[in-house]
């Protein structure tokens, strides 16, 4: 039993030295994943960051141990499967490095399934025997399709919010299917005297611009819709108040510099209606007329709108 307190006493040591020794500290939830993602995460970021998988108790030892409140404060949020990682660089370097740890992964049995999880028809790599069976019992349809087993209908396997039983995980992790996301999870990080919670790390510069774009707009609607003065919408307001100054302008027979083009256009459509309608029932057309009619089609605009204005006044 001594030996084992001594090895102990050895490991507090050994974390407390990191702790100290290193600028930001951050723990983290390991839970789900697997030892050799552990082993990749470590080999990515070696250099940056180290990353230690060690027993609460243990941990909560070194975290007393340094006399600092704050620290001690990580303690708050330790749920979970906990890892230690210690550093030199800043926290949203190292909250950048936890966010790019998540992976694609088959469960193990145990999960919650986050969105339905679908098996389309396929033909798989299995020849047919007692792998059969297998499919059979987690409710798959299969046949023999080239010597292989093939699934021949598309299956909700588990659905979203379902718990995956092990048979069911070890039929995925067979198809090569990983409907899970798994990495690390920020619990808490400190650093120079400070904590940092996941969600204020997760603010980063382009996701603040965003969110200031986004209230910047809503800001701007509201003050255009409450006629709300102020240099960001006056201009804005102002083309809106012309195009409707325009419009009742112009149902309200009232001519002006602006609008006299519309009324001169208004003019020879109703004129081209009205010439229409009265000569409705001249069906037949000479060669004479038919000349007469391209050389209308030939004038200028300006010429058919005092023309479709004279029809319309005689």
């Amino acid at each position: 039993m001594k030996e084992v307190s001594q090895k102990k006493k050895e490991l507090v040591n050994e974390i407390t030295q990191r702790i100290k020794n290193s600028r930001s500290v951050a723990l983290v939830d390991t839970a789900g994943i697997r030892t050799r993602q552990i082993q990749d995460i470590r080999g990515k970021n070696r250099g940056k960051i180290t990353l230690k998988v060690l027993k609460k108790t243990l941990l909560f030892k070194a975290l007393d141990s340094m006399g600092d409140s704050n620290l001690a404060k990580l303690k708050e949020n330790s749920g979970g499967q906990i890892a230690l990682i210690t550093s030199d660089l800043d926290p949203t370097e190292i909250y950048r490095i936890i966010e790019s740890t998540f992976q694609k992964t088959a469960p193990r049995g145990g999960e919650i399934a986050p969105e339905d999880i679908v098996i389309q028809p396929m033909t798989t790599g299995f020849p047919p025997g007692p792998m059969m069976t297998e499919f059979q019992k987690v409710g798959l349809q299969t046949g023999v399709e080239k010597g292989k087993i093939a699934i021949k209908k598309e299956t909700v396997f588990v659905k979203k919010g379902e718990t995956i039983s092990k048979d069911k995980a070890k039929i995925l992790e067979m198809l090569e299917i990983k409907p899970l996301e798994v990495g690390l999870q920020l619990l808490g990080l400190y650093s120079e005297g400070l904590i940092y919670s996941k969600d204020v790390l997760a603010l980063t510069p382009d996701k603040i611009a965003g969110e200031l774009a986004s209230a910047f707009a809503q800001a701007k609607s509201l003050a255009k819709t409450s006629m709300f003065f102020v240099d960001e919408v006056l201009k804005d307001l102002l083309a809106e108040a012309k195009i409707k100054a325009d419009a009742l302008a112009l149902a309200g027979q009232f001519i002006t510099e602006d609008n006299v083009k519309d009324f001169l256009v208004r003019a020879n459509a109703n004129a081209i209606i009205l010439n229409n309608v009265l000569n409705k029932g001249n069906t037949q057309e000479t060669p004479e007329e038919n000349k007469e009619e391209a050389k209308t089609e030939e004038k200028s605009p300006d010429e058919s709108i005092s023309e479709g204005l004279g029809a319309l006044f005689q």
